[in-house]
């Protein structure tokens, strides 16, 4: 895992968990308007983009490696945690483990309950892993996503440099994956974000999280990811919750 720093480390720390598949680069508008405020800092998650040569493996091992980051570098310091899809799950299974790692975070789009499709959705893994070299797919995939025209060739770039073995273990994790019991002794102030256009599912997930944390917000969105789409009310309701003010 590869971390990278934006703005005054004097500043409160605010770490941004990339979706699976992107890469630290969608978070770039949402940067230039946050590190005025933040030191931002900005994980490139294993088996994508820089650190493609070193494969995906668990939503838990990357929860692992930002919470040894956070014990050598941020001990002591106020952190704000946000993250999207895989990111956000990233960010629940961490605050399972360290429940006093951040003081708030803003989770949008995680599924922390299984998929009712997962079978049939790894059963074409290999497939879609294949058509992910490929620039039509690719940047349908990305209008799909919201991702605007200047970010599409880092997407198609990360895209094809993604091993089979990260993608697969990736899809797998990320369809599997649950809730972790343990996520209700987090001390974290929690903002959690579903997109409506996605199905029922993540707004199911929502509702989990907020009736096993002590202190957790749901908020349903139209539309896709907000964090791509809208990157200027992102930040303002993030700023907002942060400073504890109502988004």
């Amino acid at each position: 895992m590869i971390i990278e720093y934006f703005g005054d480390d004097k500043l409160p720390a605010l770490m941004l968990i990339h979706e699976g598949g992107l890469g630290a680069w969608m978070w770039r508008p949402v940067i230039e308007r946050l590190k005025r405020d933040y030191w931002v800092l900005t994980p490139v998650l294993d088996g994508h983009g820089p650190d493609a040569g070193h494969d995906f493996a668990t939503i838990a091992q990357c929860a692992g490696q930002i919470e040894s980051f956070i014990q050598s570098r941020l001990s002591g310091q106020n952190l704000y945690l946000a993250g999207c899809g895989l990111g956000g799950q990233i960010a629940c299974e961490l605050l399972s483990r360290s429940p006093h790692a951040a003081q708030a975070a803003v989770i949008e789009d995680a599924q922390v309950i299984p998929s009712p499709k997962a079978r049939q959705r790894e059963r074409f893994g290999k497939l879609q892993w294949k058509l992910s070299k490929t620039r039509p797919f690719v940047l349908r995939k990305a209008k799909s996503l919201g991702l605007p025209q200047e970010m599409q060739n880092e997407y198609l770039r990360d895209a094809r440099s993604m091993s089979q073995v990260s993608y697969r273990r990736m899809l797998h994790e990320t369809l599997y994956y649950t809730l972790p019991v343990e996520f209700k002794n987090t001390s974290a102030r929690i903002l959690a974000l579903h997109s409506e256009a996605d199905g029922p599912n993540l707004g199911f997930s929502a509702q989990l999280m907020a009736r096993n944390a002590g202190n957790c917000r749901i908020q349903a969105l139209p539309g896709k990811a907000l964090c791509l789409k809208e990157p200027e009310t992102y930040v303002n309701l993030i700023h907002h919750f942060f400073k504890e003010e109502n988004p």
